[in-house]
This record gives structure tokens, C-alpha cells and sequence, in this order.
């Protein structure tokens, strides 16, 4: 599966993507940040005096790999000299970091070069990474254009995986703004994306109406539909949800449908995601669910911790529909999304 990992950020809230935070700045999802305008976008902005606006987003463990294309669409303003952009193994360690100010770009903490401070306004920053203690590489482009590469030491530790995105701006003149996020593997399964995500929207719907199965159990039930208690338009933990602890015990829930004419769906581009927590001294999966005109089809199983948030998010990359066939439009809008007690 070449496409690994997308996150836009209409499903998710600010304390849910970042695993840390720091200082006094603001953390938002809004739909001011989005590129284009088009749905919502994540925005960071310092405070003053010099107080920071600090968050990471870590690729879940089963989809990260060692040489990737990764696509952020960046909106940065930025007066002060220690706005970062990085973007490190699963142990923290920089593998590459640049100031959208000055330009200046370091490579497991070593300067190696500069691609000129950008201006205001999206641009499309696409990264390709292959990391090794020889003949790694690091390749930057700008809006397509290629404005830095190195050949070396990319590797910051013995095993190193990409597997972690980090903003930081301080003082209230600095924000940066984020959306659309792709991250590629290198291997050919015939569906592309396993190159340079090139342009392109990540788009998330929620759960909007009854689907053809609700055997989970629902909280508060107090007269609501399961899909109800799981579509958190407002994140609300466990205020309301749905819990099963029976194998085979299964939901799908609609969405609302693709505008026509507003987009096309990449191949193995439909990712599916649900957060979710082990209660108690429980144990078990959860499964991907998916059903097109009555079809089900079962996904990978993932297996929840003990608390929500961040790397305990449940992820699946869906590289076709129930039929076996590519992604269409109306495949999707005539398609329920849930999960599965496995």
C-alpha cells in the first residue's frame, strides 16, 4: 500500500492531534487556516512576551516507514528566528528541521543549506526522505519546484522511521497554518502514491446518518442513534459513544456524500479512522467495516490502548471499495463506514 497516511483536519480537534503543547499560544481548527478555503485547517499562533504554540502529529506505528513522500501545505508568518518546522524519527531525534523565516534547513542538527525565506500565503511543501547513514536522502520541493536536496547521513539513531511532525512558532506575530497532509511509502502496487503526493485536498467526513448495522451498545441511549454517539461534531470523550464487548458485534454508519463535481478520489486514498479505548482489563480490535449496496467488507484489525488521543487513534487505508474496485465518487457516497469487534 503506497499511500499510508492522510490527515485533514475536519474530524479531529486540536488537543486530539497534538501529543504536547507548551506556553501560551493558541491551538485551532478553523475553517480561516483551510487551503483554499475548502473545509478546515490547524493553526498555531504565538502569544507574547515569547510564549510558544508548540504541537506534534506522530503517524501511527503500522503505517510509518524509513523512505517517504510527504506533502504538508504550509501557510507561515513569522518575525521571530525560532519558528520550526521539523520532522523526526519515533524517538524525537530531528531528522529534518527548517525556520520558515529564514529558510535555513539542518539535517539530523546539521546545517546544510537554505531554500529562502517564503512568503505569505499556502505553499505546497513535499519532502522526500530516505533515511540511511549513507546514501540517504533528503529532497525538498516548493509548489513542485525542487529547492534543496542532500545525499548522506539522514539516519539520526540505529532504526530510524519518519514518524513525526512538529510545529513551533513563538511570539504572537507568528502563526502557521496546516492542512492536507499526505505521507507516501516507496512500494509500487500499481495504484500510484508512492511518489510525490503532488497537489491535492484530504477531506473528512463524519457520520451523519443510520447505516445498515448498529449492534453496539450506545451511551447515553437516551433515544439517539448509534452514529449519534460517534460523530463528534463536538469532541466529547466519553459523554457519548458506542462500546460492544461481543466478537462480531458490528456498526456502519453513513456519511454525508461528495458534492458532485467537487473532487475526485486518488486511488487508495479513502482512509478510515475511529478513536477508541480499551475499558478496564479488557482486550481485543477493532476492524475497519465498510458496506457498498449490502457488500461488507472487513478491514485490518487494530487494537486499542487504555486512554484516547494521539498514536491510540485507530487508522486504515482503504486502497479499494467493498467491490474490490478503485474509488469513485459514487462508490463512497453509496457507502456506510464503521468498525468491527474482532
Amino acid at each position: 500500500m503506497a499511500r499510508k497516511y492522510q490527515q485533514g483536519f475536519e474530524t479531529r480537534w486540536p488537543s486530539h492531534i497534538l501529543s504536547h503543547t507548551a506556553g501560551a499560544g493558541t491551538k485551532t481548527i478553523t475553517n480561516a487556516s483551510a487551503y483554499l478555503g475548502i473545509g478546515y485547517g490547524l493553526g498555531f499562533v504565538g502569544a507574547t512576551p515569547a510564549l510558544e504554540s508548540l504541537g506534534t502529529l506522530t503517524i501511527p506505528a503500522h503505517a510509518r516507514s524509513d523512505e517517504v513522500y510527504i506533502r504538508q501545505m504550509l501557510n507561515t508568518e513569522t518575525d521571530g528566528t525560532f519558528a520550526h518546522i521539523d520532522i523526526e524519527d519515533e524517538n524525537n531525534n530531528d531528522i529534518v528541521s527548517f525556520n520558515p523565516r529564514t529558510g535555513a534547513v539542518s539535517i539530523i542538527g546539521t546545517p546544510r543549506g537554505n531554500v529562502g525565506a517564503e512568503s505569505v500565503g499556502y505553499k505546497r511543501w513535499e519532502f522526500y526522505i530516505k533515511c540511511a547513514n549513507v546514501g540517504g536522502v533528503v529532497t525538498i520541493r516548493i509548489d513542485g519546484v525542487e529547492v534543496f536536496t542532500y545525499s548522506g547521513d539522514t539516519q539520526p539513531a540505529a532504526t530510524t522511521d519518519v514518524a513525526i511532525l512538529y510545529w513551533r512558532v513563538i511570539t504572537s506575530s507568528d502563526y502557521i497554518h496546516v492542512d492536507d497532509i499526505a505521507y507516501n511509502d516507496t512500494v509500487n502496487d500499481g495504484r500510484g502514491n508512492d511518489t510525490w503526493p503532488g497537489a491535492g485536498k484530504i477531506y473528512g467526513f463524519r457520520p451523519n446518518i443510520q447505516g445498515p448495522f448498529r449492534a453496539w451498545d450506545k451511551f447515553p441511549n437516551t433515544g439517539e442513534e448509534n452514529w449519534e454517539d460517534v460523530d463528534d461534531v463536538l469532541q466529547d470523550l466519553d459523554a457519548t459513544y458506542t462500546q460492544s464487548g461481543t466478537l462480531g458485534q458490528r456498526d456502519a454508519h453513513g456519511t454525508e456524500n461528495i458534492p458532485a463535481g467537487s473532487f475526485n478520489i486518488k486511488p487508495g486514498c479513502v482512509q478510515w479512522s475511529v478513536d477508541a479505548r480499551l475499558v478496564g482489563a479488557g482486550s481485543g480490535e477493532i476492524a475497519s467495516y465498510i458496506v457498498k449496496d449490502g457488500v461488507p467488507k472487513e478491514g485490518n484489525s487494530r487494537t486499542p490502548l487504555a486512554t484516547y488521543f494521539d498514536t491510540h487513534l485507530l487508522y486504515d487505508m482503504l486502497p479499494t471499495d467493498p467491490d474490490g474496485d478503485e474509488w469513485l465518487v459514487d462508490d463512497f457516497n453509496n457507502t456506510q463506514f464503521g468498525y468491527k469487534a474482532t
